[in-house]
């Protein structure tokens, strides 16, 4: 460490217009000895303790000046301009600031311009060197940052994982009494939001400032945590147990039987979209679901889980087809047509059951489809990307 003396001159705002008019012929008798405004303060824990150079500046000053009394008189004054540049070179080094135990020596060493000393007219006796003796260190309390007594307690260090898979958060408050060593800890996790169940968090504990001076030190700094304990939004179909899949098939089919009634979209297999209304939609089947399903996370907002069946339609009346018209109106019958149920934000309880009580809004798609494919074109325009899954029978 280096002590460059700084810019603290007794009315140094006015040294400038001093210097310009002395004359040179007027030296100084002062005579210093520059080890003599040295400290050196020891402070931290035994073995790891540092230390800081300290110079008196300004009793370096005076005793140049030959000031006495601590009133400093023009001719006083004249002669700390003379010997500003002197007092510029001067440098202190310590050899060791860190790491130190109580009984070690650090050695300061002081340099200097020694031509510019004798233009100043100030004479430099003594060592310009010296050793001090390393003393004061506490000796070290050692804190067990992630011990059970404290770690993950409602009033020690308390560890929470709120909100819902995938975006659950973590948070970690130190609720220790201000009296208890595990009140000088505080963590960093290297991930507290976008959590599920299962994630690994790194945790580093580290002492908050001045802790090291009351002589604490860590035991661990580092701990591995896993999320645990959240709901979870069903982010992918197999999350699901089959006593819920078969209660869930049971209330969309009865969505399913009031969507579709007197009227409906049909989508060919080329993309073609036909309304039909009133009477010529016909007769609609029992909807079958299929055991397939999609997931999809809507634009980090949503999150849907869809359900696809097979659906029959007799007797639809058709006025034209594929670009033909006929004479006399036609019936057809359309049979395991596709469709889809996209249920909103679901949930499972950190036990995989379904969380039951809460309003999930269901879209019944108004569209039957002639194939998967287009189903899943407009799915996809719809919700983004999707996670095909098989649901629990």
């Amino acid at each position: 460490m280096r002590e460059k003396l700084n810019k603290y001159f007794i009315l140094s705002g006015i040294l400038t217009v001093l210097c310009m008019g002395l004359l040179t012929g007027c030296g100084g008798s002062a005579s210093i000895a520059l080890m003599d405004y040295v400290t050196v303060e020891f402070s931290g824990v035994d073995g790891s303790g540092t230390a800081v150079l300290n110079v008196d500046h300004v009793k370096m000053e005076q005793d140049m000046a030959g000031d006495d009394d601590g009133d400093i008189s023009k001719e006083e004054l004249e002669k700390i301009a003379q010997f500003t540049e002197f007092e510029f070179s001067i440098n202190y080094e310590l050899d060791k600031t860190e790491g130190l135990s109580n009984g070690d020596t650090v050695t300061v060493t002081v340099t200097y311009d020694k031509d510019l000393q004798k233009e100043s007219g100030v004479k430099v006796k003594g060592d310009t060197s010296e050793k001090f003796k390393v003393e004061g260190l506490k000796e070290p309390v050692e804190v067990d940052a992630f011990d059970n007594s404290v770690w993950n307690t409602e009033n020690g260090v308390k560890v929470s994982f709120d909100g819902v898979a995938p975006y659950g958060t973590l948070s970690i408050e130190n609720n220790c009494d201000s009296s208890a060593p595990h009140s000088y800890v505080e963590y960093t996790a290297d991930k507290t939001s976008e959590l599920k169940n299962g994630d690994t968090i790194a945790v580093t504990a580290g002492l908050k400032p001045g802790a090291e001076d009351e002589g604490y030190v860590l035991k661990e700094t580092e701990a591995a945590i896993t999320a645990e304990g959240l709901d979870s939004y069903v982010t992918d179909v197999s999350m699901l147990g089959a006593e819920d899949v078969g209660t869930l098939e049971d209330k969309l089919k009865e969505e399913i039987r009031a969507e579709y009634v007197d009227a409906f979209n049909f989508c060919t297999a080329d993309g073609q979209s036909i309304t039909i209304l009133g009477d010529d939609a016909g007769t609609f089947g029992e909807p079958t679901f299929t055991g397939k399903g999609y997931a999809a996370v809507s634009d980090g907002s949503f999150v849907q889980t869809i359900f696809i069946f097979n659906m029959d339609v007799s007797d639809v009346t058709l006025y034209s087809w594929d670009g033909v018209y006929y004479d006399t109106p036609q019936t057809k019958t359309f049979s395991d047509m596709y469709g889809y149920c996209a249920v909103r934000d679901l949930k499972v309880s950190p036990d995989g059951k379904l969380i039951t009580g809460e309003e999930n809004y269901t879209e019944v798609s108004y569209e039957l489809f002639e194939t998967e494919d287009v189903m899943k074109n407009q799915l996809t325009s719809l919700y983004g990307e999707l996670t095909e899954g098989t649901f629990a029978k």
